[in-house]
């Protein structure tokens, strides 16, 4: 979610060096590239789509949506339409956009004789305590973090050539499936062969082995995750309704395991690859709305019409699977995990198409300005739903169906659509953006814009 929009400029005085040092701040509005933001704008309003369901709803129900509440009708409708064309496909964008932040941020300062490492990493790491304070203290979801441990590495390859970005992105990204086709290999081993020889020697009194012990735990503890009893959903459920510190304990253990061995046997690696595919595209004009509109049309083309039938092979298998997680690291997450990006592909043909042939102007403003303030948007998504779903506030966790969420969803795009160009009328940033750049700088940032009288 990094602003790339920076640009150095400011007072100058001589180094030791033959090059001035220039103070970096901020870009100005005249100088930022609107498709980007229309295009993060578009992407933090979108993924709503998707976190609604680790909102309103027992964490499970992310991955399997027959452990609460209805899987027919309009609620199943809505499953599939969610999972076609949001369910890991606006995630890939955020990462794209991420790597392209870099690319513009560098190009605008090396010219400029900033040191541009020192700048990058102290954003970076107040990124890291801000993903952190959000995962720990709101929202288990949070993915700053990773994206922030992601960036610690993305700076290495800011001076690669496109081709270079591109095969480093496959080799990331062909990393990132081997975690997962493991961990199906292996959990499919258990249930067809460990399990009843285990099921067996326990009917018959005798004494399991470390390892049956492991491998039976590791099982319960996956079968917990991935299809609770009617017990562990009626604890959650009950935690989530009441008080704050009692949701925070409980969240403690869970994100400190996603942002340590989940992070680095699981999430990093895809991410990383996405990233780098991010800066090389944004080195090809992809995410500036300068190609042609032909390029455009092409690529929404290609990546809807690869994209959405693995997507549907994926949705299909898992639920002729009955969403077994054997079954979902073997075959069904991996189709998701390639049609995935490549339908994101399609969604950023379709907004850059709209940016270059000038239609729907007032609906683009009000998405870039949303993009202008995407972390304030993404933590404001945050504040909204939490205040909605848990016990500190109305206390409709788990109360409301599927269907029933997406009005939800609805009433936030609004109040961020409305409120986001409103913002940015008298305001230079968002709130969240203003404090990141506060404490990148080390001074405080001018806030309001300036008036002519």
């Amino acid at each position: 979610m990094t602003d790339e929009n920076e640009s150095p400029e400011g007072c100058k005085e001589p180094v030791e060096t033959d090059r001035q040092r220039v103070v970096p701040r901020p870009v100005a509005g005249k100088e930022r590239l609107t498709p980007v933001d229309t295009l993060r704008g578009f992407a933090v309003l979108g993924i709503l789509v998707m976190n609604i369901y680790a909102y309103g709803l027992p964490h499970m129900a992310y991955s399997n949506p027959t452990v609460i509440g209805g899987f027919t009708g309009l609620d199943r409708l809505t499953w599939w339409i969610n999972y076609l064309f949001f369910n890991f496909k606006l995630m890939p964008i955020f990462a794209m956009l991420f790597g392209a932040g870099l690319v513009l941020m560098y190009e605008r300062f090396i010219p400029k004789g900033i040191s541009f490492g020192r700048f990058w990493y102290r954003r970076i790491l107040w990124l890291v305590l801000i993903g952190a304070v959000q995962g720990y203290l709101l929202w288990v979801g949070d993915i700053l973090f990773l994206y922030s441990i992601c960036g610690l590495f993305l700076y290495f390859f800011r001076k690669k050539s496109v081709k270079k970005l591109f095969m480093a992105a496959a080799i990331f990204y062909v990393i990132g499936f081997l975690p997962g086709l493991a961990g199906g290999y292996y959990f499919g081993r258990v249930r067809d062969e460990l399990l009843p020889r285990i099921e067996h020697k326990i009917e018959a009194g005798e004494e399991l082995t470390i390892k049956e012990k492991a491998h039976q735990e590791r099982w319960n503890e996956m079968k917990k995750h991935y299809d609770p009893s009617t017990e562990e959903l009626e604890k959650n459920i009950e935690i989530y309704r009441n008080g704050y510190f009692g949701i925070v304990r409980h969240r403690a253990p869970l994100y400190f395991m996603t942002t340590t061995a989940m992070l680095v046997i699981g999430s990093f690696w895809p991410t990383m690859g996405l990233m780098l595919a991010g800066m090389a595209l944004m080195r090809l004009g992809v995410f500036s709305a300068s190609r042609s509109k032909r390029f455009y049309m092409i690529l929404a083309v290609t990546g809807y019409g690869a994209g959405l039938p693995l997507a549907y092979l994926s949705a299909r298998g898992m639920i002729a699977h009955d969403f077994s997680f054997v079954d979902l690291y073997r075959i069904d997450s991996p189709l998701n995990q390639v049609g995935g990006p490549l339908v994101a592909l399609g969604h950023i043909g379709f907004v850059m198409l709209a940016c270059r042939t000038g239609i729907l102007s007032g609906v683009r403003k009000r998405f870039s300005a949303a993009g202008r303030m995407a972390l304030s948007n993404y933590i404001g998504q945050t504040l909204i739903c939490t205040t909605v779903f848990y016990g500190y506030g109305l206390g409709l966790y788990a109360s409301i169906g599927k269907v029933g969420l997406m009005p939800i969803v609805i009433g936030v795009w609004v109040v961020e659509l409305i409120v986001s160009p409103l913002w940015l009328g008298r305001f230079r940033f968002g709130p969240l953006e203003w404090l990141w750049r506060t404490l990148t700088y080390g001074s405080r940032q001018p806030m309001r814009k300036k008036t002519s009288i």
